[in-house]
């Protein structure tokens, strides 16, 4: 899969992103940034069940603060069995990753 991919460049990836993150040389006027987001929508799945989404993951982790953000849909949620269903998932996942 394409977060294969990804897993092997983890290195360029967390370097990229610290990069990002200072202050520029170039442009001492650009502040530096606090936050960097990073949305998949639909993917946490991958994230957190496979062995590259766990490398990816840990990879951030050790490198940045690292918060992951468990978003669900309320109006589907309306009926009691998937709204419990969402908040097992996202506890599962918070055990799984052990990231707040």
């Amino acid at each position: 899969t394409s977060l294969n991919l990804f897993a092997t460049k983890v290195d360029q990836i967390v370097n990229l992103l610290e990069k990002r993150a200072k202050p520029d040389a170039e442009n001492p006027d650009r502040k530096p940034i606090d936050r960097i987001i990073v949305d998949t929508p639909g993917q946490i799945e991958a994230f957190v069940w496979s062995a590259s989404g766990t490398i990816l993951l840990e990879s951030l982790a050790s490198s940045f603060p690292t918060v992951i953000a468990y978003v669900i849909d309320t109006p589907r949620t309306a009926s009691t069995s998937t709204f419990m269903s969402n908040m097992l998932y996202a506890c599962s996942i918070l055990y799984k990753t052990k990231l707040p």
